[in-house]
């Protein structure tokens, strides 16, 4: 079996899909879909398999992994994988499903990229993976250690504080995946009597939400002001994290923050205010699902090489010379 030398090849079927070649145990390049189809969020990876399958130097293995819950993400992924297969010219071998992970990729990529000898990794976002409960994680918390030893120490399998954000920023007309826009519009909002809590003693009012086909929708009420909304979901949103912040802390005080929701750039300042002494913190950058065809490179070439190196991020121009498509 290949291992310290291999080449992989890996992406992900979901919105922000992407591509990253890993060689050696390096990122080659990682490419998202959008920066060559110009569609925001694409996550049909089409172009970027077809782009970077002409820069590879040969292909050891072939990882693919999608959401249970996006649109024709089988239809896609079957796509994925045959048109690999056909525009490869190294290798003809299956690609290797991890459709059961998502968070871990976060967590292995915000792990890898810290710097940290061993650290406590919470991976937040709208929904992950589908889990053996029938449900969809939302959040989850692991002890992580070199070489590739990830364990399982909190999870959440129903209405979490990303999906909270998200149903906020929908119901303000900026749709699930903008929720940039619902942390901007906080700064113009107050503290407004009006608005109900969406957190009450560190938990999820579950009372302001309803089932529909994606999972759970806001319900609204009267005397509802945006910005006030805004201001409302983002303090609450705060309070939320910094609690499993402390539940973290209770594992390492190295803590590495990723998934959708390390995005929330004003959260992440806050944070700071909250660490003991001594704990530090590290952010991952590339937290959009993007990012999960790294980190699921990056797990499989440790689980194959048992590589101890430690490897902190020192760039994020981490994809191919291309010229500009006009």
């Amino acid at each position: 079996m290949k291992s310290l030398n291999s080449k992989i090849f890996a992406y992900n079927c979901y919105h922000n899909a992407s591509v990253c070649y890993l060689k050696d145990g390096n990122i080659e390049f990682h490419l998202e879909e959008e920066r060559v189809s110009r569609y925001k969020f694409d996550h049909r990876p089409y172009m970027a398999i077809a782009d970077s399958l002409k820069r590879v130097d040969g292909i050891d293995y072939v990882l693919h992994t999608t959401l249970p819950t996006e649109k024709e993400s089988k239809k896609v992924l079957d796509f994925t994988y045959e048109l690999t297969r056909k525009l490869d010219r190294y290798t003809d071998r299956k690609a290797i499903d991890f459709s059961n992970e998502h968070h871990l990729f976060h967590a292995a990529l915000g792990f890898y990229n810290s710097g940290f000898e061993d650290a406590v990794c919470i991976s937040v976002d709208g929904g992950g993976a589908l889990l053996d409960t029938g449900k969809v994680e939302v959040e989850t918390i692991y002890k992580a250690s070199y070489p590739c030893n990830f364990e399982k120490v909190y999870q959440k399998d129903r209405l979490g504080i990303g999906f909270v954000y998200a149903g906020v920023s929908e119901y303000l007309g900026f749709g699930t995946l903008e929720c940039g826009k619902t942390m901007g519009l906080a700064a113009y909002g107050k503290d407004d009597p009006n608005i109900k809590p969406f957190v009450v003693d560190g938990k999820i009012d579950e009372t302001l939400w309803e089932r529909d086909p994606n999972g759970f929708k806001f319900k609204p009420y009267d005397n509802i002001n945006h910005e006030n909304l805004a201001w409302r979901v983002q303090k609450d949103f705060e309070t939320y994290m910094i609690g499993l912040i402390n539940k973290a802390l209770e594992v390492s005080n190295n803590i590495v923050i990723s998934g959708g929701c390390a995005l929330n750039c004003v959260a992440n300042y806050e944070y700071l205010k909250h660490l003991p002494e001594g704990a530090k913190l590290y952010v991952e950058p590339v937290s959009t699902d993007a990012g999960t065809s790294i980190g699921m490179a990056m797990i499989i070439w440790r689980q194959l090489s048992k590589s101890m190196d430690i490897n902190p991020i020192k760039t994020l121009y981490l994809g191919p010379e291309h010229e500009i498509l006009l």
